[in-house]
């Protein structure tokens, strides 16, 4: 019926098939405890809101850059930065105190923007042109020149041509 040699074969495949699925066997645990784990689609919809941000910022500081797409290589370093951010408010906040507070739009912007400059001080975003120079009062504002601007008054029925 079987010989010797397909005998030994199945016999010494039952013994791997044990011992592999003794060594993988799951172990329970206690679900007890509330776990800190932020879920996949906060941290997917969050990080790309990030992203959006600074894609936002860099436009409104080089207006340039309006239509032109972003390189790989800035899209990774833009990544990057908002995974720290992500990471630095992990480890301060529990999801519980996240949702808590994830509609208060004031509460959100000052979390994500003070735990941004932490992250764009380590050097997240170098080499991006997108750090200003300093507070807008310091920063070099043109003088205005005095030229006096004359703003003509129509009339409703008569409007000038402008061909």
């Amino acid at each position: 019926m079987f010989t010797r040699k397909e005998i030994m074969i199945f016999v010494i495949a039952v013994m791997i098939g044990l011992s592999l699925a003794w060594s993988c066997r799951l172990q329970a645990a206690d679900n007890s405890t509330v776990k800190n784990i932020y879920p996949n689609y906060l941290l997917y919809n969050s990080t790309n809101s990030c992203v959006r941000g600074i894609v936002r910022l860099m436009i409104q500081l080089n207006p340039g850059l309006a239509n032109a797409p972003v390189p790989p290589a800035v899209q990774q370093q833009m990544i990057g930065h908002c995974s720290c951010v992500m990471d630095k408010i992990r480890n301060e906040l529990t999801i519980q105190e996240y949702f808590a507070n994830m509609h208060d739009y004031q509460w959100l912007k000052e979390l994500w923007g003070s735990h941004g400059q932490k992250c764009f001080d380590d050097g997240y975003l170098n080499g991006m042109g997108i750090r200003p120079k300093g507070p807008l009062q310091e920063r070099d504002i043109p003088e205005d020149n005095g030229t006096p601007v004359e703003i003509p008054e129509f009339s409703a029925e008569v409007l000038p041509n402008l061909s």
